[in-house]
């Protein structure tokens, strides 16, 4: 006879078990790092992401800090993470920027500790960041040890008082790890392993699975909590070579662990059963780098978030890309209700709520990005079709062998793939550019008509002369070349930015000046607004620095 009150005591069990999982799922951590000097901020899968670290803010030997590498390429990521709802971080020192002393001289001493702090936490502020990951390679025990548990104590301080995380980049274990005291467990949100780069002469592997399980072990065994340890993984191989290109030169390369000169790495296989030692062992996962990453169904972050939410990557069945459908495209007045995925402009796009057709890139309210690209299916069997010539326009609908090369948008691009006419912009699986841009023949005889008003905003399919300037989403354009109205933020052949509005407010104070001193008290007009610096600073930008400027 059954017994009802078992019964449901099973069932609350059972829904608890459940409720833990989705909990842990979702505390669970996604952490990748984008280097200043390799791959684009665009193509990073932020939704994929909780937090990226941009790489390295260096040390002068003097333990003052040196000016960040391509400043506007971390502004774009921020911008962009902040869009996907995912924390941005600035990464400091790393393994070349540790080898001249520059942390252990700056945090001998509390004058050192105390400069180093306020300068990190201006940068911080000047970029809106949302924390700092210390990668100190490494902090040695004894003197060494002591000083930088005082300087993550006097981070952890500031930072946390402001809302900002604290992590920290360490070793996979033993010799790398003594320099990290237990009490440095207490100030960071969560410590990043390195669980690669063993020796791996001899056959050995350089990230094995077993080298994940001993980091784990060892870290916890000193005190990590389990939340606060994330695994590492690598997206490159030993002798040191990126994923991405091992995958473009080896067949079947992404579901093995080891290349055909015998370089090791992680495939598909690999960093998914990682993902799931870390699901139940640990609080996170963390990739170095994602620059290093596919952009296609091979990619490692796909497999890792593939993993997080309990699916297994169906590549190395066969190695062929997935087959759903083809996000539909967005078409301007058509209702859309809340769920709906459409693909505009290279990215898909999903409602957040009921809208009459609004623009995705414009709606924030109603839309939100859920991918950076578009994967069509492979069709079965593809026609034999004679070769489109070299340098014709796209055509939708058109069958294309592989090899063929059209021009779409600036662009020059080549079908890897037989495909039916998918949209080279939307298709990385089945295109890829040639060409950064392309050289349109001139008219013969360009209509000559008069000058379009400056503060007109563009219409497609108007024609404009050379020189003409538009309004566009907030910006104005100016013509470089004769063209029918082709969109100003994809044709950078006919089109350049010239300002963020064609008439200006007269300023009541004057325009803010970047990198002019600023004394505290100072009031400066930025973007149509008035600010007062609350505290001198060199320029700082004040829509994005709260620390130094207030809004008027």
């Amino acid at each position: 006879m059954f017994h009802l009150s078992k019964i449901t005591k099973g069932v609350a069990l059972a829904a608890l078990l459940v409720s833990s999982a989705q909990a842990q799922v979702s505390n669970f951590k996604s952490v990748g790092y984008f280097p200043s000097w390799s791959g684009s901020v665009q193509q990073v899968q932020y939704d994929k992401l909780t937090h990226i670290n941009y790489s390295f803010l260096l040390l002068n030997t003097d333990g003052s800090l040196k000016p960040i590498a391509s400043p506007q390429k971390l502004s774009t990521m921020v911008q962009l993470s902040h869009q996907h709802g995912v924390k941005a971080g600035i990464a400091i020192g790393g393994w070349n920027g540790s080898r001249a002393n520059e942390f252990e001289n700056m945090s001998a001493t509390a004058y050192g500790r105390t400069k180093f702090v306020r300068d990190v936490m201006a940068f911080v502020e000047q970029y809106n960041l949302d924390g700092v990951d210390m990668d100190w390679e490494y902090p040695d025990s004894g003197v060494t040890a002591d000083n930088f548990a005082l300087l993550m104590d006097e981070l952890s301080l500031e930072l946390h008082s402001r809302g900002k995380y604290l992590t920290a980049a360490v070793a996979a274990s033993g010799w790398g790890g003594r320099g990290v005291k237990r009490e440095v467990f207490d100030d960071v949100d969560f410590l990043n392993l390195m669980a690669y780069d063993a020796p791996h002469s001899n056959g050995q592997h350089h990230s094995s699975y077993q080298m994940a399980e001993q980091s784990i072990a060892y870290w916890q065994g000193k005190g990590l909590p389990k939340e606060k340890t994330v695994l590492g993984v690598p997206f490159y191989s030993q002798p040191a070579k990126a994923y991405k290109d091992i995958v473009a030169s080896e067949a079947n390369a992404a579901c093995k662990d080891v290349t055909n000169s015998g370089a090791g790495y992680n495939g598909i296989p690999t960093i998914q059963k990682k993902t799931r030692l870390a699901l139940e062992k640990a609080g996170g996962i963390m990739n170095w780098e994602l620059s290093q990453d596919t952009h296609d169904h091979t990619s490692l972050l796909t497999a890792i978030d593939q993993a997080i939410n309990g699916q297994i990557s169906n590549v190395c069945n066969g190695g062929t890309p997935p087959t759903s459908g083809i996000t539909k495209a967005w078409v301007a007045g058509q209702y859309y209700n809340a769920g709906d995925k459409v693909s505009y402009q290279g990215k898909v796009y999903q409602a957040t709520h009921g809208n009459p057709g609004y623009n995705p890139t414009e709606s924030t309210w109603f839309w939100k990005a859920v991918g950076s690209t578009v994967t069509p299916p492979k069709p079965t069997t593809p026609p034999t079709l004679p070769p489109t010539p070299g340098g014709d326009s796209w055509v939708s609908g058109q069958y294309y062998n592989a090899g063929d090369k059209v021009t779409y948008q600036g662009k020059t691009y080549q079908a890897t793939h037989g495909n039916p006419g998918y949209n080279p912009t939307e298709s990385t699986w089945f295109w890829k550019a040639v060409g950064s841009t392309v050289t349109p023949p001139t008219p013969t005889s360009p209509p000559t008509l008069p000058p379009t008003p400056g503060d007109n905003s563009w219409v497609s399919g108007q024609y404009y002369n050379a020189g003409d300037k538009v309004i566009y989403q907030g910006k104005t354009y100016q013509a470089t070349n004769a063209n029918p109205g082709y969109n100003p933020t994809q044709s950078t052949w006919f089109w350049k930015v010239v300002g963020s509005s064609v008439t200006p407010p007269t300023p009541t104070v004057a325009n803010w000046v970047s990198g002019k001193y600023y004394e505290a008290g100072s009031k400066v007009s930025y973007q149509g607004r008035t600010y007062q610096a609350a505290n001198s600073n060199p320029g700082y930008n004040p829509a994005i620095s709260s620390w130094f400027w207030s809004a008027l």
